[in-house]
């Protein structure tokens, strides 16, 4: 028997809120809510507490906690099954702290950090199979030093080197 879109994205809400420790998580795309440039409000004042959030364009629930209307903390977005798409770390509703993002069987696609919004640190870049495919230094969102790339056997691919987020330098197949 085959299910309607609609009904896994129901499953999908039904199977996030039971991963949740609680049942005090609100749907703020209710009637009660609302957000302005960032901020949810729950009946007029900015909302405290645990949220979801469904969002059409990218198929995906969104939780995590709301702290004075802003996001905070450790976000999760979930496929319609259930899977974790995303981890996502706030403060004040900008993002700052780890940000991972997943293949469908789970393995890390992407990893790296967030410093007030805007990339930070080192960035790994994964392949289906769990191999790394290359990684960056960012800091306040500009690429840095080396940045390296491995093809699928691990042999290296290249090679280029950043100066305040300009490429200054490349080796390898560069193309």
């Amino acid at each position: 028997m085959l299910m309607r879109k609609s009904n896994w994205i129901v499953l999908g809400v039904i199977i996030v809120m039971a991963s949740c420790s609680s049942n005090d998580y609100a749907d703020v795309s209710g009637p009660d809510f609302a957000t302005t440039e960032n901020v949810t409000y729950y009946k007029g004042k900015p909302y405290n507490g645990k949220g979801y959030e469904f969002h059409e364009i990218w198929g995906a629930t969104f939780v995590g906690l709301y702290k004075n209307g802003l996001m905070e903390g450790e976000w999760k977005s979930y496929a319609e099954h259930g899977r974790v798409m995303d981890i996502i770390t706030y403060k004040n509703g900008i993002q700052s702290g780890l940000f991972i993002k997943y293949f469908d069987d789970g393995k890390p696609l992407l990893k790296g950090s967030f410093l007030n919004g805007l990339e930070e640190g080192r960035w790994e870049l994964y392949y289906d199979n769990g191999q790394l495919i290359g990684y960056s230094t960012f800091v306040n969102g500009k690429r840095i030093g080396k940045r390296e790339e491995f093809k699928k056997d691990g042999s290296p691919w290249f090679t280029k080197y950043y100066d305040n987020g300009v490429e200054v330098r490349c080796e390898g197949d560069c193309d």
